[in-house]
């Protein structure tokens, strides 16, 4: 079982960075632990390196060449060791190159002084990320590259965003959210997106064909579909306000059901950015093994002293992981052994894009989860044997159940739909909650049910236990249903 340390090191121009290193205490530390490998950071979100580059912007106040320390120690240890990149967020990048900033709606963009959105199709990937990607390998050869965040692939309507958009469809990119045109932008943003992360790993694969390449929620349940070509790591990153072991355990569910690697990165932010809060063993132990328990590999992050050591709270967490490891191995099922869920819960992109991709990476797509939230919460205090795969992941998993959730989906695609209804004729079940999808447009063939568009009442309601008014079950707006060949 792999366990891997993430070191966060967003780092202000003010702080001091590198002038009592301790690489070699880094390096036993991890080994101790039983880390088998490491990610450091090359570049952060405020855009400053912490290496000798030539290429980006080192931290004004570095005093050593940190990352590579780290690398070094790290690799004389047998640990392998990963390079992070910001990407989309680059501080130094805006301040130096303005027409390189990410541009909202409203036409203003992140102001000095902070993190500073860019727009990568602009010439930010050719003119510096590319080259520092380059620098990297020629410098480091790190085995791995991570990079973050995705971000980067929001809505922008910089000049160059507006140009590339009249040159492909002849028409302005507009800013209205119920335009029609929303729709076509969302497919756009979505196919240039992908092909420019397929741009990133190729260039990387150039250089080091064997390089593990991660893009921070690519493939996860905010955008729950194939990675784009050459991206070898699904890299799943939970909200982590609230309890912890809950949406870790709902993203190992999404994670087990992929072909790829799976890893989970539990973090937790105290005061902004780059400030972790130190998390208590209870936390530390029930995040590890919600991510274990499913064959995922957990990757804890936290700070790293800016003076380039541990701290105390570094060395805790790292006896607390390692410890719990210990005890998970000595009770776990055996290596070859594999998850054989009874039930799948089903996500598709159309619950976090929109059933026409308007939404894609618009806002949080976090947020539009509640569906998936709810039915795997339901499904815990059940106690039910279950597993969570998005519709690209569904061929390889229908095999394994007797029972698919397709919990308040708009929209599923053709073979979606060819799947289940071959699932339900050879004896699976299905359940609907909430909503009935549509196909292209049209109902769901299999259900036999045809959603109308009048009103049939606002609310459904439980007749009262007692004298009194009837419960709320469920508020909104409720439409009827009519059969149709069922």
């Amino acid at each position: 079982m792999n366990l891997v340390w993430h070191f966060d090191f967003h780092t202000p121009a003010h702080v001091r960075v590198g002038e009592r290193c301790d690489f070699e205490g880094v390096g036993q530390s991890l080994v101790d632990a039983g880390v088998s490998a490491s990610i450091f950071f090359a570049k952060c979100h405020y855009g400053f390196s912490y290496y000798p580059t030539r290429v980006g912007t080192p931290h004004p106040r570095l005093a050593a060449d940190v990352f590579g320390g780290l690398v070094s120690a790290s690799r004389q240890r047998g640990i392998k060791a990963e390079a992070y990149v910001s990407f989309g967020i680059d501080g130094a990048g805006g301040e130096a190159r303005p027409e390189w900033r990410r541009v909202y709606p409203d036409g203003s963009s992140d102001p000095s002084g902070w993190f500073i959105n860019v727009c990568p199709f602009t010439s930010y990937v050719d003119e510096r990320v590319l080259p520092q990607i380059e620098e990297l390998f020629r410098l480091y050869r790190p085995d791995g590259y991570w990079f973050d965040t995705m971000s980067a692939l929001s809505p922008c309507y910089c000049s160059q965003c507006r140009a590339d958009y009249r040159r492909e469809f002849g028409a302005e990119l507009l800013v209205a959210a119920e335009d029609p045109s929303q729709a076509q932008a969302g497919q756009w943003r979505h196919d240039r997106g992908f092909g420019l992360v397929t741009k990133v790993a190729d260039f990387i694969h150039e250089f080091d064909p064997t390089a593990a390449v991660g893009f921070n929620q690519l493939g996860s349940l905010p955008y729950p579909e194939p990675m784009p070509a050459g991206v070898t790591v699904l890299t799943l990153d939970p909200d982590t306000s609230g309890p912890q072991s809950v949406p870790f355990s709902l993203n190992a569910a999404y994670g087990s059901s992929a072909a790829q690697p799976c890893e989970i990165m539990p973090t937790i932010f105290h005061g902004g950015w780059g400030d972790w809060s130190p998390a208590s063993a209870v936390r530390l132990e029930t995040t590890a093994l919600a991510c274990w328990i499913r064959s995922a590999t957990c990757i804890p992050g936290d700070r790293l002293h800016p003076e380039g050591r541990l701290t105390d709270e570094t060395g805790f967490a790292l006896n607390v992981v390692s410890a719990a490891r210990s005890t998970w191995e000595s009770c776990a099922p055996s290596a070859d052994a594999r998850l054989a869920p009874d039930i799948v819960v089903l996500h598709s992109p159309s619950l976090t894009y929109g059933a026409d991709r308007r939404l894609f990476a618009v806002g949080d797509p976090r947020e539009r989860l509640t569906p998936i939230n709810g039915t795997h919460r339901l499904l815990l205090d059940t106690g039910a044997n279950f597993t969570v795969a998005g519709e690209w992941q569904l061929a390889r998993v229908l095999p394994q159940v007797s029972l698919v959730v397709v919990p308040e989906i708009p929209e599923l695609d053709f073979e979606t739909e060819r799947l289940l209804l071959a699932f339900a004729q050879n004896g699976g079940a299905i359940l609907f909650t909430g909503i009935l999808p549509r196909v292209d447009g049209r109902a769901f063939s299999l259900a036999g049910i045809e959603c109308l568009d009048e009103i049939w009442q606002d609310h459904a309601y439980l007749p009262p236990l007692q004298k009194g008014e009837p419960e709320v079950l469920v508020r909104g707006i409720i439409r009827g249903m009519a059969l149709s060949g069922a």
